[in-house]
Parts: structure tokens; sequence; C-alpha cells
């Protein structure tokens, strides 16, 4: 049976899951926070001596004290089940990402067996690229990204994670940010590995140099590991293959 793809409800799919995954970034947030329950206590004077008799929410009963209790486990399950549930969204979105570029350039057919044969799983590549700043430094660089896009190939290759210290960042402040960011043209996602906790980038300088650089498969926030002795701190994305 011949496929026939409609690009229409692919794009209106594309954008209810931007949607989706909007709602759930918000969600997360939200449980993120402190849980509902808050503790409070009564201040009493007896015999010349101030005491303080703490409860939760839910009193300080024996009956209380079980609330409490399931509700705390209960906040858990939920703030984990969203976590597992966004990362199951954004891989399905990826995915989808990835299919309407392959649909886009091959005939559907042909896109269609692409995307059974990348379904499960990925390349990875672990890259150290030149340091710039000088043009020759900088063209070192160029040529290396290069390299390595075409190593890593066009959407026809399917899922791919390219990981590493680039040595510079995506932005317009860098000599290469845009080599980088042309990644996207590839259906690779630049901004994957940035990570938003206020400290700025991963290397001594706190500049946003070490990339995580995903396509076709969900990734998690970025989260940092501290140094330690090492010059960077740690990276790390958790990365979800989608189920199709």
């Amino acid at each position: 049976m011949k496929v026939k793809v409609d690009f229409a409800e692919l794009q209106h799919l594309q954008t209810e899951m931007g949607r989706a995954q909007s709602a759930l970034a918000h969600g997360s947030k939200i449980l993120g926070g402190t849980p509902v329950s808050s503790s409070h206590g009564r201040l009493e004077l007896s015999m010349g001596h101030f005491t303080w008799e703490s409860s939760s929410s839910f009193g300080n009963t024996m009956v209380g004290q079980s609330c409490e209790h399931a509700h705390s486990e209960a906040y858990s399950g939920v703030t984990a089940a969203m976590g597992a549930f966004s990362d199951t969204v954004d891989s399905d979105a990826e995915r989808l990402k990835l299919a309407i570029l392959l649909y886009r350039n091959m005939d559907d057919d042909n896109a269609e067996k692409l995307l059974q044969a990348t379904r499960n799983g990925f390349d990875l590549f672990s890259a150290h690229l030149s340091l710039n700043g000088d043009p020759g430094k900088n063209a070192a660089q160029a040529a290396e990204l290069q390299k390595l896009l075409g190593l890593a190939g066009d959407p026809t290759h399917g899922n791919t994670i390219i990981a590493g210290d680039f040595n510079g960042t995506s932005g317009p402040e860098d000599p290469n940010g845009q080599r980088i960011r042309d990644f996207g043209n590839q259906g690779f996602d630049p901004y994957a590995g940035q990570i938003h906790d206020g400290q700025g980038g991963t290397s001594a300088s706190h500049r946003p140099i070490d990339q995580i650089i995903p396509r076709g498969v969900g990734t998690s926030d970025a989260l940092r590991w501290e140094r330690g002795q090492s010059d960077h701190d740690g990276q790390r994305v958790d990365v979800t293959l989608p189920a199709w």
C-alpha cells in the first residue's frame, strides 16, 4: 500500500505537540516548587518556659501524620510521572520534526522506510574541538564543525546525538556560533544542552561551550554536575527514544 502524507495534518499535529510541551513545562515548573503541605505551630507559656508545639497542615494527630505521609508520597509520585510524561512527549515531538523533514525531502514511501529503519537506536558522536580566538584558530574550528556535521549527516541518518567540548558557543558573539546553529538545518536541536540555573556555562569561565545537540530523540532539561577537580562542570541530559 502506497504511503500518502497529509502535510497540513502533520503541521497541525506539530502545533498541538508544541502546545502540549508548553503545558507540561508549566506544570512541571509548578510541581518543582515546595509541596502544598506546610508546617505551623503554637507557642505556649507554661511555668515560666516557652514551648513550641509543631504540626503540619494535616494536624498533629496520628491520622494527620498518616495524611502528611500519604501526601508526600503522592506528590513525589506525581512529580516523577509528570517528568516521565514530559520526556515522552518531547521525544514524540522531536521524532515528528524529523519525520516532517524526511517527508519533505523524499517520496513518502522512502521516508516511511527510513523512519522504520532508524526507530530503535541512535548514533552518538563525542567531540573536542580546537580553541578559537584568532583567525587561524577560528578557521580550524570551522573546518572541524563542518566535518562533524558531515559525519552526523542529514535527516536521512536518523536519530543522532552530538556532545562534547566545542570550545565555542552557539551565540552571535562567537566567531563560529552560526555554524553551531546551522546544525538546526539538519534536524538537530543546538540548544538542548543549555543549562538554566543562573550559573552560566560549564567551563571554568562560565561560558556555555559544552554542547549537547540531539536529533530525533527527546531530551530532559540539562543539569549541572559540580566540577570537583576538573576545569569544567559536568553536564547531564537524559535521552528518551520515541517508540515509533
